[in-house]
């Protein structure tokens, strides 16, 4: 069967045909793939029924994975789950739709099992939020992903696509002023909700102390506010509003209206790529140039998703 590449949105989706990523990468098939990664920083694959091995074996070819250490016991008779809302966290004052409970797969612990449901035979691994805010995977890390998979298992019955935005193209549709204003600034990044402006107001209480433990306990990262891309040499916009909550050397008031100002460029039709998911679609994207959200989806609805990230590089300079 022959690869096909069909282009799926001007931000630079592709669907890639011909491809069972079930079984290795031929040299000229996997060097296809790369290349057409660099053209289109989110690569569809459609019809992958892959148990977690297969799916690692298949990330395993573009990268490292990323390990999330030693699964825990599994919990005994419900003992040490908590599945009331309040312990779902982090939550935003008003919301109503489901967090991902995160589990190691049994049978590979690289493998993040994510799901509304609770699984009595998975080792937990903590509580995510539902991150419908454009964000990038662990940008408040030293070292921020790669690369990021996701291979759908059970799909909402409405609902629940994932969106991403094009950061480069971002930059790009910048005026020459903003650029050269922005290209040598750093961004500080921290992965507590209660030190985002984003977020003022909209905080549960229990979640605000929640996040000020965070950011006692987790320090705000500095990252170029334009990174070179390492592969391709070209610039990315390296902010979001989830994760980035000031441009160091700014007044509070200039910083947060210009990431306002930038934030909302994100959302322009011509840097997005919105897809939406059928069961056993494997989705990966370049993290370091893409951000993503989720949508929401009915409550009552059972959602299963597997996710492998790859490790990343300590983001450099234009």
């Amino acid at each position: 069967m022959t690869l096909t590449i069909t282009r799926l949105s001007r931000s630079g989706a592709a669907e890639i045909g011909g491809v069972d990523c079930s079984r290795p990468l031929a040299a000229e098939v996997a060097a296809l793939v790369r290349q057409a990664f660099l053209d289109h920083p989110v690569l569809v694959f459609r019809t992958q029924p892959l148990d977690a091995v297969q799916f690692a074996a298949f990330a395993e070819q573009f990268g490292t994975l990323e390990s999330f250490g030693t699964p825990g016991p599994l919990p005994k008779d419900g003992a040490g789950l908590d599945t009331s809302e309040t312990a779902v966290l982090p939550e935003l004052s008003g919301r109503t739709d489901s967090n991902f409970y995160v589990y190691y797969h049994p049978d590979d612990s690289r493998v993040q099992f994510m799901t509304n449901a609770v699984r009595r035979d998975m080792p937990l691994m903590g509580i995510q939020d539902n991150a419908q805010t454009w964000h990038v995977d662990a940008q408040y890390r030293l070292n921020p992903n790669k690369m990021t998979f996701l291979n759908n298992v059970v799909s909402p019955s409405s609902g629940g696509d994932t969106e991403f935005g094009d950061m480069t193209l971002v930059y790009e549709s910048l005026s020459d002023e903003v650029r050269n204003l922005l290209d040598p600034c750093i961004g500080i990044h921290q992965w507590s909700k209660s030190k985002n402006f984003m977020f003022a107001g909209l905080l549960d209480d229990s979640v605000r102390a929640e996040g000020d433990r965070i950011a006692a306990a987790v320090p705000s990262m500095r990252h170029p506010l334009v990174r070179r891309h390492p592969d391709t040499g070209r610039p990315i916009l390296f902010i979001s509003p989830r994760f980035t909550i000031a441009i160091e050397g700014l007044d509070a008031a200039v910083s947060e209206s210009l990431l306002r100002a930038l934030f909302l460029a994100i959302d322009d039709p011509r840097f997005t790529y919105r897809h939406q998911w059928r069961d056993h679609d494997l989705v990966m994207w370049d993290n370091r140039r893409m951000v993503h959200h989720g949508y929401a989806y009915p409550r009552g609805d059972v959602r299963h998703i597997n996710s492998i990230t790859l490790c990343g590089e300590r983001p450099e300079p234009m």
